[in-house]
């Protein structure tokens, strides 16, 4: 009873990375190429978002905004002379990163790809695709859940009383975004 098997050689050759044999130039520059298209694809999503710049500071103010709601003189401030435009420079590269990391995620991949074995390329594939909608989930969870109880139990602290100087929340803009 003998079990006829594959030759080591074969079964190892059906699992072995795809890509031919490359030199190190010719690595280098598939990865300089790969980053070039993920950095444009982050460029044009900075570009497409810093025109929506002011409504992304509106929806991610809002949490506080709610809070705030119907007291009068609430506002946000900006004390650097530059604040207000960096602020709206630092949310348009994230927005634009967020937009475009689908792409920059398929170039890590496209170049990762061709070293990896068979079995390998189909486990890394599924987390590829779904990290977007995890990286999502779990940006609603902080948006809606746990940004309104910060913001309250942060805005508790204010004392408003005739006794002494009253203690009194005026969020910097680029303080508030930063977390």
């Amino acid at each position: 009873m003998t079990k006829k098997t594959k030759p080591a050689s074969k079964a190892a050759s059906e699992e072995a990375p795809s890509a031919e044999s490359m030199s190190m130039t010719e690595h280098l520059q598939e990865l300089r190429n790969r980053l070039v298209v993920a950095i444009l694809a982050w460029l044009l999503g900075f570009a497409v978002t810093y025109g929506f710049a002011e409504q992304v500071y509106q929806f991610l103010a809002a949490p506080l905004a709610d809070i705030y709601a119907g007291q009068e003189s609430r506002r946000m401030i900006y004390t650097g002379l530059a604040e207000g435009f960096i602020t709206y420079l630092k949310l348009a590269m994230f927005s634009g990163f967020i937009l475009a990391f689908p792409v920059i995620a398929a170039q890590l991949y496209f170049f990762v790809a061709p070293g990896l074995y068979k079995r390998e390329r189909r486990v890394m594939l599924p987390f590829l695709l779904f990290s977007p909608l995890v990286f999502l989930c779990g940006a609603a969870l902080a948006y809606y859940g746990v940004f309104p109880l910060a913001w309250k139990f942060f805005t508790g602290f204010e004392m408003r009383g005739a006794d002494g100087l009253p203690i009194i929340l005026e969020a910097r803009i680029s303080e508030y975004l930063s977390y």
